[in-house]
């Protein structure tokens, strides 16, 4: 589900530092190291 935090070699590239779930059921997560947050919704 949170993939995109690896790398090809599986390797942490950024820092989630946070997971909070939205009034519609999204999933938010903090990445401390790249100063987003990312907003994960089912297809």
């Amino acid at each position: 589900m949170l993939t995109a935090f690896l790398n090809p070699d599986g390797k942490a590239g950024a820092g989630p530092a946070g997971v909070a779930v939205g009034s519609l059921g999204a999933v938010q997560v903090a990445d401390d190291v790249g100063g987003m947050v990312w907003r994960i919704t089912p297809e």
